[in-house]
């Protein structure tokens, strides 16, 4: 019909006759920026062009109690200027002081996050050098019983929205006409901002096929 498009969505790599096809009068391109810019050969902002903002989490356990039981997100507020003696741990936290579920009972699980690929340290690198950082936080002899459980790097963990950017496409028009885009690329790189984008789209939908409608 001609107020439909067809989607062609591809199983595999490589099997081109692997594919399912989905057609629909509107299609909404929920994703992250990177991946709605591959489906629709360009990009929907200018974020989507620049490199992303990525983070690392670590993970350690203790036998140690953590240093208080109040649920803390304990922040990294030293006057950083990016220099040699720079410090990577922007938050941590005891998530079990949230939950005691977080953690097997008598045991304590340590959160660090940082803001960064780190691209050129190993793990066992990354943690030595988190675990001295955050030995000045809550004293060597606590961080030194830290075991690391897991590192997880997480290479897309927000669109980069240093200034300027550009939200020009503010009512979700992915530029095809039945085809639209919602996701934090096209907002504020926040959950709320997320929300609204897709709140936002869902509404152009609806008045777009409600419009045709009473045509």
């Amino acid at each position: 019909e001609e107020d439909k498009v067809a989607v062609v969505a591809h199983r595999g790599d490589d099997d081109e006759e692997d594919v399912v096809v989905f057609t629909g009068r509107r299609v909404v391109v929920a994703t992250e920026g990177p991946a709605a810019a591959d489906l629709l050969g360009e990009a929907t902002t200018t974020t989507t062009t620049r490199k992303p903002v990525g983070t690392v989490c670590l993970y350690f356990r203790t036998d140690e109690d953590p240093p208080s039981d109040e649920p803390i997100l304990y922040l990294n507020g030293n006057d950083d200027d990016g220099g040699e003696e720079s410090t990577v741990v922007n938050n941590c936290c005891f998530p079990a002081t949230v939950s005691p579920t977080y953690a097997p009972a008598g045991q304590t699980l340590v959160s660090a996050s940082l803001v960064g690929s780190f691209d050129d340290k190993t793990d066992e690198d990354l943690a030595a050098q988190v675990k001295a950082e955050l030995s000045s936080w809550f004293g060597a002899a606590f961080v030194g019983t830290w075991e690391l459980l897991k590192v997880y790097r997480i290479p897309y963990a927000q669109p980069n929205q240093e200034p300027p950017t550009d939200f020009s496409r503010k009512e979700g028009d992915g530029g095809m006409g039945v085809v639209y885009v919602c996701g934090d690329h096209t907002e504020s790189a926040t959950l709320d901002g997320a929300l609204r984008s897709g709140q936002r789209c869902a509404r152009r939908v609806c008045e777009e096929l409600l419009l045709r409608k009473k045509e």
